[in-house]
């Protein structure tokens, strides 16, 4: 197997905005392409936020690969135009990861996620 470092990683970014067909919150997580929902904001991001760390777990010890995996350009160029309207991310956080062996030490620290309303309001949650 592989030894995949998961600092490469980074910042995640993610989309937040409404799905009006749904009535749901929506969450995004540009670097791995996952989404997830909610009734509130609150609900969609910890959603996401906990698809993440199990992703990143996974994958971490059984999927490498799928830490490469991510959206589509135009997604991309929605959460820079998103966060040039916004000025700064919405909410920023961190996941704390519990990785399989073999992991360096270093790797056991938390990984950020950043998330950017795409509806241009202004709701500033930072943990």
């Amino acid at each position: 197997m592989t030894k995949t470092n998961v600092f490469r990683i980074g910042m995640l970014s993610c989309l937040m905005g409404w799905d009006e067909e749904t009535k749901l919150h929506v969450a995004h997580c540009l670097n791995f392409d996952l989404m997830e929902c909610g009734k509130t904001q609150d609900d969609a991001w910890g959603n996401l936020k906990a698809a993440v760390k199990q992703y990143i777990e996974h994958c971490y010890s059984n999927y490498p690969q799928g830490l490469a995996e991510g959206a589509t350009r135009e997604e991309w160029e929605r959460f820079a135009e998103s966060l040039k309207f916004n000025k700064r991310p919405s909410r920023v956080e961190t996941i704390q990861l519990e990785l399989g062996q073999p992991f360096l030490a270093e790797d056991n620290n938390p990984i950020w996620m950043q998330g950017v309303l795409t509806d241009g309001s202004s709701s500033t949650q930072i943990q």
